[in-house]
């Protein structure tokens, strides 16, 4: 949730044109509206850098599915095009921040405290630009992301010490959850769940409202409010956000790493809480069963 408060900041800035791309592979730095053409030789300066190849390396793996389930939708072909990048790019994302938290795992130096400190600066560096569409963008957006991934670290650690099991049960149900709620805003009336936002807002300020007040109160309080009412938002707000990007969308606006930012911060939050959950459950089951012994 503390990257919830500066998303509506996100979406500032105009569009300027950069070359034009073939239509053969994705790009995330191709403006709306741009006629696709051959490439034309590019200046040293211009030269593709290493997520952009890595981003077509992820398009290529995920472009037959998504544009098979993405054609099931009754969604505009533009849109489609734009959601297939969307979700590439978020699909590379989530493996640089899983690539963090297994490094802060194996590595015995605090790179996951450090790394907290770094995500909120990187976030806003990502939301300071101009343009959109922006290799600089581009490489902050994944920074965020591996960034993200080693400051989950620690939590990472702790899930291991009390069931190694956990952590993989973590990620594949907020595969499973992540995967349900964007099926069903795609798959919704236009604009439906668009009336979401405003108590989902209200949500968010709640929560942050009883952070503050925990910080200041010698016993813990809303733990379940706190773990399961956050987990409960970030679930109604890939619904949301899922239904925003669309709509952005067919309105034009094809800023790809900032609608990808917004579903990653959602599958990062969700899978955070699941962890909680689950080692909350089995720290629980632990107890009862030295109790019985």
């Amino acid at each position: 949730m503390p990257h919830r408060l500066s998303r509506q900041s996100r979406h500032t800035g105009h569009a300027h044109k950069t070359w034009p791309t073939s239509s053969a592979h994705i790009s995330c730095t191709q403006p709306p509206n741009s006629t696709p053409a051959s490439p034309p030789v590019l200046p040293s300066s211009r030269l593709p850098t290493a997520p952009s190849y890595l981003l077509r390396a992820m398009s290529a793996v995920t472009a037959a599915p998504l544009a098979f389930f993405l054609s099931k939708t009754p969604l505009d072909v533009s849109v489609q095009k734009h959601l297939r990048n969307v979700y590439s790019t978020l699909f590379l994302g989530v493996l640089l921040a899983t690539a963090g938290a297994v490094l802060d795992l194996y590595l015995t130096l605090p790179l996951g405290r450090i790394a907290s400190f770094l995500v909120f600066p990187t976030f806003i560096y990502f939301t300071s630009f101009s343009t959109r569409y922006s290799k600089s963008r581009a490489l902050a957006f994944y920074l965020f992301a591996f960034l993200d991934g080693l400051a989950a670290g620690p939590l990472l650690n702790y899930a291991v010490n009390v069931d190694p099991a956990i952590s993989v049960l973590a990620f594949v149900a907020a595969v499973v959850v992540f995967a349900g709620f964007s099926i069903s805003a795609l798959f919704a009336r236009r604009g439906y769940y668009l009336a979401l936002g405003a108590f989902l807002w209200a949500g968010v300020w709640g929560l942050l409202l009883l952070h503050f007040v925990n910080m200041f109160t010698a016993k813990y309080v809303g733990f379940g409010p706190m773990i399961y009412g956050g987990l409960i938002l970030l679930c109604a707000f890939v619904l949301y956000d899922t239904q925003v990007i669309v709509e952005k969308a067919n309105r034009g606006d094809r800023d790809c790493h900032g609608h990808a930012m917004d579903l990653l911060i959602d599958f990062v939050g969700i899978v955070k809480r699941l962890i909680v959950i689950f080692v909350r459950n089995q720290e629980r089951k632990n107890e009862k069963k030295r109790r019985r012994n």
